[in-house]
């Protein structure tokens, strides 16, 4: 599989994909400018008759100082039993309110138009992404969340939403067996260019209830994704941003690696699929002055015709990079890890000995994040009995 995964990083990403992504965007953006002429065209439609509805309520003001007796007959309900005074009152009152509710309308009007142009915008900017991983090349995964908050909101979602409708083509990709089949357990370290890439792939049995899983994923993502290698991760250092079916998870790790992983997960009668990726570029927050690639999919499936679950994990990450996108040293990464690598060696032999430090220490970060989990799962149960 490893050597699959290794020709399928090279190989180059397929015309056809290109092509469906770019016309996926196109229809988005059609989608978009369509939504906004109609609201446009509904608001503009508006303007006449409340202009209309003034000009007729002016024009019997003047037509009454001219003609204060006999009223107009348009004027006169025999059966009314309101003043003039309070009918004048009434009216006044409606004008003011159809006036604020124009300027209203037309404030809305240019704040749309103003969302959109920010949208624009920032498809633009994923249609350039820096220091991908070669497995990484596709423009879906985005990596730049803009600080204002609307258009910040629809970047969340559209991250989400892109890492979702990708999660089968992703698990097919890195060579996972159907969902009824065996049990997988795999690491494979690519070194390009003084650069590892990691891909973690499992495929096993599901013990724990979905509820339970789903909430682990929202409350201790950065630990069950060991961010910061085999130390704990205390939620207390984790702040969250929810937004929708999103949550960005934010924290520093202890050698100052920042974390901006953004969650999304989404669920069906009997499948849940949870993603995750690093936000290399987030506004609200500036600079970040280490960090690394990471993106996660994880499905909690029923076996068909069963009552059995499987879960499947797919996580990728790259070495970790300084703010000017240069990757720290092999050996700092596998110190981070918990491995060695000898400082004097070659390059070569940097990448040999990380690839096999990573095989030997692999039974040890499954069965850490296994701990993990069940220490959570526990401690949870516990803390529900004592209610």
């Amino acid at each position: 599989m490893a050597k699959a995964s290794k020709r399928a990083c090279k190989a180059p990403v397929d015309d056809d994909v290109k092509l469906k992504k770019r016309a996926y965007i196109r229809h988005m953006m059609r989608m978009y400018r369509h939504e906004a002429k109609e609201e446009l065209a509904e608001l503009t439609a508006v303007v006449p008759v409340l202009e209309s509805q003034l000009e007729r309520l002016h024009s019997r003001k003047r037509r009454r100082r001219l003609i204060p007796s006999p009223p107009l007959d348009d004027e006169v309900d025999s059966n009314t039993i309101l003043s003039w005074k309070d009918m004048a009152l009434a009216l006044r009152d409606d004008n003011h309110t159809m006036a604020a509710d124009a300027r209203f309308l037309h404030t809305r009007i240019d704040n749309l138009k103003s969302i959109f142009h920010r949208m624009q915008i920032w498809v633009a900017v994923q249609e350039s992404i820096p220091r991908a991983p070669p497995a990484a090349a596709s423009t879906w995964r985005n990596v730049t969340l803009f600080g204002d908050p609307s258009t910040r909101f629809f970047g969340k979602t559209w991250i989400v939403e892109q890492l979702y409708h990708n999660s089968d083509r992703m698990f097919q990709h890195h060579g996972f067996p159907a969902i009824a089949d065996g049990i997988i357990e795999s690491i494979d370290v690519e070194v390009v260019d003084n650069a590892a890439h990691c891909v973690l792939c499992r495929q096993f049995d599901e013990t724990l209830s979905r509820a339970a899983i789903c909430a682990l994923y929202r409350t201790h993502l950065c630990a069950m994704l060991m961010v910061d290698g085999l130390r704990a991760v205390r939620r207390t250092n984790v702040h969250t941003e929810v937004a929708g079916n999103t949550i960005l998870h934010r924290m520093t790790t202890h050698h100052g690696e920042t974390i901006h992983l953004l969650a999304g997960e989404f669920h069906d009668e009997d499948r849940s699929v949870f993603v995750a990726q690093q936000v290399l570029d987030d506004q609200a927050m500036g600079p970040a002055a280490r960090q690394r690639h990471r993106t996660w999919w994880t499905e909690l499936i029923r076996v068909p015709s069963s009552d059995r679950w499987k879960r499947r994990i797919l996580y990728t990450f790259s070495q970790s990079f300084t703010a000017d996108g240069t990757f720290v040293p092999l050996e700092v990464e596998a110190a981070d890890w918990g491995m060695e690598v000898d400082v004097d060696a070659s390059d070569e032999a940097k990448a040999r000995q990380f690839r096999e430090a990573t095989q030997r220490q692999k039974a040890i970060l499954y069965a850490q994040s296994d701990a993990r989990l069940m220490g959570y799962v526990q401690t949870t149960e516990m803390s529900e009995e004592g209610r």
